[in-house]
């Protein structure tokens, strides 16, 4: 294998495995839990038109989530209610993941420190219980990182 090769892998090895991770629980469990009987009926009122329902918190995620909802559950039909809310947060919570290896490479460590800071990041509990949960915090952390 070529030294470049390895480096792609090397990069990307942290996204697919916390990605596989975080994809093979987000049917479990099939009910909502946690805040997320919380965000989840303020999404659907948001993007819906009626209100918004939980004011403590911006809507930009609601907003977010309540589009992916009403276009892969109501729209097309691929995916089931709790699920869609759960993958777009996991979705957002892969992008926090992929912008630290991004700052890491942009501050110029070497791509195993890179890795590693990836790695520990994903290897974080509360950053893959707000991925996992519906939760706007892995929203604001996204674009925060992006943000800088």
């Amino acid at each position: 294998m070529k030294l470049p090769e390895a480096r792609k892998i090397l990069r990307l090895s942290p996204l697919f495995f916390f990605g596989a991770l975080l994809l093979s629980r987000v049917a479990t469990p099939d009910y909502l839990f946690f805040d997320e009987v919380h965000y989840v009926p303020a999404a659907k009122q948001l993007v819906l038109g009626l209100e918004n329902l939980n004011w403590v918190h911006p809507p930009l995620a609601k907003f977010i989530l309540g589009c992916a909802w009403l276009l892969f559950t109501k729209t097309l039909g691929l995916v089931g209610e709790p699920q869609v809310f759960r993958l777009t947060t996991a979705v957002f919570g892969l992008a926090c993941l992929w912008c630290v290896q991004l700052w890491m490479e942009t501050l110029k460590f070497r791509p195993r420190a890179a890795a590693a800071a990836t790695w520990l990041t994903g290897f974080n509990f509360l950053w893959f219980v707000m991925s996992k949960t519906v939760m706007l915090d892995v929203f604001f952390t996204a674009f925060a990182l992006y943000g800088l």
